[in-house]
């Protein structure tokens, strides 16, 4: 048939692996390549101010931080902080409400450092050692060996 195309052969969870490790690999050779004070210099000045918000009512917190939690901009904080805010931010108090917002929202850090801390990859910096980092970890951890190959369902 002249519309016809032939898919290449489906890539086997080796290769799959070696392109996870190639694409961290690329992260920490670019955090080893540039300079510490450029590294600063770029964080601050793209980082977005954090806001306290001490008025806002609890409700509309836990569906903003469920929102916030599922949409972080890389894939792996994504699954990894949506299945959390599934199974924990609907018992969660004001006052761990307020930290884990604290934790997923405060600027002087991106993502990949989030992400790295979160997975035991990096060790956490003081300001962060608090007990819902040691929750996420322990999240991280998936001693259930649950599947969260995809959001949970809202």
């Amino acid at each position: 048939k002249k519309n016809s195309f032939v898919l290449p052969s489906p890539i086997s969870a080796q290769c799959l692996g070696k392109m996870a490790l190639l694409r961290r690999s690329c992260v920490f050779l670019l955090r080893a390549t540039v300079p510490q004070c450029h590294m600063s210099q770029q964080v601050s000045s793209t980082a977005t101010r954090y806001v306290s918000r001490p008025d806002e009512a609890v409700d509309q917190r836990r569906s903003r931080l469920l929102y916030q939690s599922r949409k972080r901009g890389i894939l792996e904080n994504d699954l990894l902080l949506g299945t959390f805010a599934a199974k924990y931010l609907a018992d969660m108090s004001a006052e761990e409400l307020k930290e884990y917002d604290f934790l997923i929202n405060e600027g002087a850090h991106n993502e990949w450092d989030l992400y790295y801390w979160m997975t035991g990859n990096a060790p956490t910096p003081e300001k962060y050692q608090i007990d819902m980092m040691a929750r996420l970890q322990e999240h991280a951890k998936n001693r259930e060996k649950e599947s969260r190959l995809r959001q949970p369902t809202l």
